[in-house]
């Protein structure tokens, strides 16, 4: 009888090691499973090759206007958009439904939120998701309409960032 007592025991313990042990592993991988969520919400592939269009547009046309500032706001809204740049740069906020389009410092913690207060909340929450590396540099930030946002109500943001030239700190 005592032998039957000890693998009662014994089993109980194991069942409950294994409980621990997944229970562990569920908070981890739920962890990691919301943050690639969050980051495929805010990198969607598509719209890093339309930003790698419009960064390459800049970059052609020698465009260093920003001046070093954390956040700087080269078009607001897709009228503002479309009064700047040729009809290159036109035909591409068009056909790429551009709503803006920013240049920041590439290391996003540094912008304090007084910096941020001129933008969109949609464009906020974006920028403080960001997690580069402690780097020089500056990156582009376009602001698009969902393709799939036709008359909807209220009207779905998408964005994508990439790195611009570089900074002298």
């Amino acid at each position: 009888m005592k032998n039957k007592g000890f693998v009662l025991v014994e089993t109980i313990v194991v069942i409950l090691v294994l409980c621990v042990l997944l229970i562990m592993l569920y908070g981890g991988y739920m962890n990691v499973i919301s943050a690639v969520q969050r980051k495929s919400y805010y990198d969607n592939t598509e719209y890093i090759y339309k930003t790698n269009l419009v960064k390459e547009y800049f970059e052609d046309s020698g465009f260093n206007g920003y001046d070093g500032s954390s956040v700087y706001i080269y078009c607001q809204g897709n009228s503002d958009c479309l009064g700047k740049g040729d009809t290159y740069f036109k035909s591409l906020v068009t056909n790429m439904r551009i709503n803006s389009i920013y240049f920041t410092k590439w290391f996003t913690s540094d912008i304090n939120s007084g910096e941020l207060s001129d933008l969109e909340a949609t464009t906020q929450n974006y920028i403080k998701k960001l997690d580069p590396t402690k780097e020089s540099g500056y990156r582009i930030i376009v602001m698009y309409v969902d393709e799939n946002n036709f008359n909807n109500n209220p009207t779905i943001y998408q964005y994508a960032s990439l790195r611009f030239g570089d900074s002298d700190e």
